[in-house]
């Protein structure tokens, strides 16, 4: 006998609170800036965490 459990998801309400809302309302405007932003100077993705070691980087001396 198989059974189903599809009816245990539905009981659950999936709200999310108004904290959390902001934040991911935040997240996506600033990844859509980043992804703008890159369009635009052509930046590949980099691994450099630090604005000063990413500067050093894309512009030598």
């Amino acid at each position: 006998m198989v059974e189903d459990r599809s009816h245990k998801h539905r009981n659950k309400p999936n709200r999310m609170g108004d904290a959390d809302k902001i934040l991911l309302r935040k997240r996506a405007l600033i990844e859509t800036v980043n992804d703008e932003l890159k369009n635009i100077a052509q930046i590949e993705h980099s691994r450099h965490r630090s604005f000063n070691n990413f500067i050093a980087i894309r512009f030598p001396p």
